[in-house]
């Protein structure tokens, strides 16, 4: 739906239409449906179609264009604040993503004091590396994802046509530089950035490694064949799996599910897990940093916490202890992953979970 609104607009400027407008936004409203971020592509498409338009219709495309989007947004924004639509609702979840100062300024303070006496007496050095250690992980990741295209890539940065070629497609541009605002608030709120989250900057880019990959091929033509087998071969890697499914998120939510019943003092920082119980996972508070987590799990916020764990936590047992936890099941994947429930240490075990266990017994017995 996006690539469908991207193409609807591309005769825009030369031939502005009510029918053409009404389509760009249709398009743009269901791809939000599926992925609320890809509506900064709105206002991408705006001011593309504003500096590509002939001036003498410009303003009058323009407000074609934005002026229903605009009243739209305002009336949401204006529902949001007034408390019509509610905090739980997705709306509020993402305009909430952009207030994370605050707590951007806590992870900063207490990153600070890893460093070394000297590092701690400049306050801001942990902002500051914060700030763009954080930023700095979005091109890792991008240069990560291109691998071998890097070389086309580069080949077109470097190229003779590199004005005219970036110039045929500035819609791409404008859509890769809203889409970069997106991914620098998420990086910033989250400090990681998964590498699926990269794949619109690549498609974004594709026509500008397809040049490179051109060029390439005229400058080394016997090199063709070589270079689809190679394509193909890593077309093939991206979507056939030889690795085991991770069904363990689908155990531990079946678990939870029969066990308990969700609730405020159940912790829950699993996506996947919360998905296989059946609870709702963007309703709930959001997951905090093991640190803040530990400080609550002493006050004695939480009855239940749900954990899922990356083989490289080596340290997790470590943690547990430390927060007066104790393990009652563990979800492990193959390679070591695993979702891990746990409980106040003297906490007595609840009714249900007893209940299950004996029964379970006796079943054991029996055979």
């Amino acid at each position: 739906f996006m690539l469908l609104a991207f193409w609807l607009a591309l005769d825009w400027p030369e031939n502005p239409k009510w029918s053409r407008c009404f389509a760009i936004q249709i398009s743009l409203l269901l791809a939000a449906l599926f992925r609320p971020e890809t509506l900064v592509f709105y206002p991408c498409i705006v001011l593309w179609q504003h500096f590509r338009t002939p001036a003498e219709r410009r303003w009058r495309a323009t407000v074609m264009l934005g002026s229903l989007p605009a009243l739209g947004l305002l009336g949401l924004l204006l529902a949001h604040f007034s408390g019509a639509l509610g905090e739980s609702s997705r709306l509020a979840y993402e305009i909430n993503r952009f207030n994370f100062f605050a707590e951007f300024d806590q992870t900063a303070t207490e990153m600070s004091q890893a460093f070394n006496r000297y590092a701690r007496e400049d306050a801001e050095s942990a902002h500051v590396i914060l700030f763009f250690g954080s930023l700095a992980v979005i091109p890792w990741k991008f240069v990560g994802k291109l691998g071998i295209f890097l070389i086309p890539f580069l080949l077109f940065l470097a190229g003779p046509d590199r004005r005219e070629r970036l110039r045929r497609h500035d819609l791409l541009l404008w859509a890769l530089a809203g889409y970069l605002l997106i991914l620098s608030v998420f990086v910033l709120q989250q400090q990681f950035v998964s590498g699926r989250y990269i794949g619109l900057l690549l498609i974004f880019t594709t026509p500008f490694m397809a040049y490179g990959l051109h060029d390439l091929l005229k400058r080394f033509p016997r090199s063709k064949l070589p270079l689809f087998a190679l394509c193909a071969a890593i077309a093939l890697a991206n979507v056939i799996s030889l690795k085991p499914g991770k069904m363990h998120f689908a155990q531990a939510g079946q678990w939870l599910a029969s066990e308990y019943a969700d609730g405020p003092r159940v912790y829950l920082e699993s996506a996947r897990t919360a998905h296989y119980a059946g609870w709702k996972f963007s309703s709930r508070p959001k997951p905090v940093h093991r640190n803040r987590l530990l400080d609550r799990i002493r006050n004695g916020d939480y009855d239940l916490v749900v954990l899922e764990v990356s083989r490289k936590e080596t340290d997790i047992a470590g943690w547990i202890a430390a927060a007066g936890l104790q393990e009652i099941r563990r979800f492990a994947d193959r390679n070591g992953d695993a979702v891990l429930i746990c409980r106040p240490a003297d906490q007595p075990r609840p009714a249900t979970e007893s209940s299950t266990a004996s029964s379970r017994a006796k079943t054991t017995s029996t055979e």
